[in-house]
């Protein structure tokens, strides 16, 4: 697989920015009450509900159409990454396609920077790095429990490969885990051409797309996960 020779070091305060998206608390207690839980509705995702870069839904809380209208501002989308605001401060969950439309929960920071420069799976994967979930534990805050705000997760810095790498990325995975066609991939990831997507698909990874799905080799961690593990950042 060719080297990327491109990265960008940048924050997910400067992520949001560009992508005009939002870093914000869940709902706060006082918005969420015990008695708003239901047996059926729309599931609310809790810190409890954050593992291994999942949402699980073991015991998932629920509340009904009527609070998700009045809590709309916290529904997420595919893509969005959900934190705990206190406790194990450095787990994450990206949310899935199935995802869409739940609620980010009480005790949760809500993360969406997708956009030109940035695929949310790959960054995702970048967020649970050991030296970046050591940065968060460092600069939570809070003397007998740590706790993240908005203001610390906009600094979080992250080392990023650029986003025709993040598309490949991307594009390995829905050949991997779909049945979408090659050329349903490459448009879904954001190329405009079948060419251009075999050509900067062979580049990166070494072999076409096809060849790829044939493969009964692949790995289900992204390479930029692999590569970012152990390159230099002027972060520190």
């Amino acid at each position: 697989m060719t080297e990327a020779v491109e990265w960008r070091e940048v924050t997910l305060g400067t992520l949001e920015a560009e992508s005009h998206g939002v870093i914000q608390t869940g709902p706060f207690g006082s918005q969420l009450h015990a008695s708003d839980y239901s047996a059926d509705g729309t599931p609310v995702v809790m810190p409890t509900n954050i593992r291994d870069l999942r949402i699980w839904t073991d015991g998932i809380a629920r509340v009904s159409d009527e609070h998700v209208e009045r809590l709309a501002r916290h529904r997420l989308r595919a893509g969005d990454i959900v934190y705990s605001r206190r406790g194990d401060v450095e787990k994450c969950a990206l949310v899935t396609d199935d995802q869409a439309g739940w609620l980010c929960g009480t005790g949760c920071l809500l993360v969406r920077v997708q956009g030109p420069t940035v695929d949310a799976r790959c960054l995702a994967y970048l967020l649970s790095l050991p030296s970046t979930r050591a940065w968060i534990s460092q600069h939570a805050v809070g003397a007998t429990m740590p706790n993240l705000n908005t203001g610390i997760l906009r600094e979080v810095p992250v080392v990023l490969p650029l986003i025709g790498e993040q598309r490949v990325e991307r594009a390995m995975f829905l050949l991997r885990e779909s049945e979408r066609s090659v050329t349903e991939v490459c448009y879904d990831v954001g190329f405009a051409s079948l060419n251009t997507f075999s050509r900067t698909f062979g580049d990166i990874v070494g072999i076409p797309p096809t060849a790829y799905r044939l493969r009964a080799d692949v790995h289900a961690v992204p390479s930029c996960f692999t590569r970012a593990w152990t390159k230099p950042s002027s972060f520190g």
